[in-house]
């Protein structure tokens, strides 16, 4: 009979948590981008508790250190280390991140799949609308082959000489895992070319430009009032999207990179500091700066 080993002691997990504090540690020490569309690594060494956090595109999760709780219809989701959150989009979610007691710090890998590699994978696997009416898991526990997966991509991300291309199929090798071998379906559930999708993508492409709804008219070639409709429809507006696309970027780039606060704010979309620190507490009740000083380089 094969013996199953504990989770912190799994040689694949050991490697992926080596990685992520590494890239936790480099982040912190440097104004590294981390690609909203990539990975990242969430570290901090007080707790946190962060309300409505959007997530623009499906996201794994995975739990290094400590323990990650999200509530999904007011329902609480714990996630412990080595297990995973699979999160479809658009979603909003209150988040509390809690530091392990014995290490004193919460450190967590988060890994987005974009609009347009989902969309190659539907047409690549040929997944019918049967898939998404199946039960899905949001919580997944352990998973060997998704371990081995993360590792792969996690090392060939290292290879930049290799180009996006291999980095991709990796990308695609963990989405089948999920699908497959984890009940999680649902990660595909966003790309159903929705009105508000289709804003969603083209906003992310350029979330600092002072958009206006015209300028999506434009491109969809509609008119105004059947956009407004098409989005009541969907039991959402124009501004709504446009201040998830712009606070999501805001909390990952906090998160996920050293740039100052002043530049965040202008990559989001806003020329006024104040402003943009006064809509990021109101949306996650916390600040920029709080946020900030709530993580710490993991040793």
């Amino acid at each position: 009979m094969r013996m199953i080993l504990p989770v912190k002691k799994h040689p694949s997990f050991l490697k992926i948590k080596e990685f992520m504090v590494n890239l936790s540690q480099i982040s912190n020490r440097n104004q590294v981008k981390i690609p909203l569309s990539k990975f990242g690594a969430v570290n901090c060494r007080y707790r946190q508790r962060i309300t409505k956090v959007p997530f623009l595109y499906p996201t794994l999760i995975m739990v290094i250190s400590g323990k990650k709780s999200i509530y999904i219809d007011h329902k609480e989701v714990q996630c412990l280390p080595g297990e995973f959150l699979a999160i479809p989009a658009p979603s909003k979610l209150d988040v509390i991140n809690i530091p392990d007691t014995d290490h004193g710090y919460f450190l967590a890998f988060y890994l987005y799949f974009e609009s347009s590699l989902v969309e190659q994978f539907q047409r690549l696997y040929k997944f019918d609308e049967s898939i998404r009416t199946d039960k899905v898991s949001v919580h997944l526990k352990e998973n060997d082959l998704l371990y081995s997966s993360i590792l792969h991509f996690l090392e060939i991300s290292q290879q930049i000489k290799l180009g996006d291309d291999l980095l991709n199929h990796r990308l695609m090798d963990i989405l089948l895992c999920l699908i497959k071998c984890c009940n999680s379906s649902h990660m595909l559930l966003s790309m159903s070319h929705k009105w508000s999708e289709r804003i969603y993508s083209m906003l992310l492409s350029n979330p600092s430009r002072p958009w206006q709804v015209k300028d999506v008219c434009s491109n969809l070639c509609v008119s105004e009032s059947t956009l407004r409709r098409h989005l009541r429809k969907e039991s959402t507006d124009f501004r709504t999207i446009i201040d998830d696309v712009r606070m999501g970027l805001a909390i990952s780039e906090v998160q996920f990179t050293c740039l100052p606060i002043s530049t965040i704010a202008l990559n989001c979309g806003y020329s006024s500091f104040s402003r943009f620190t006064s809509r990021f507490q109101q949306r996650f009740d916390t600040t920029p700066s709080q946020l900030r000083k709530s993580m710490a380089v993991s040793s």
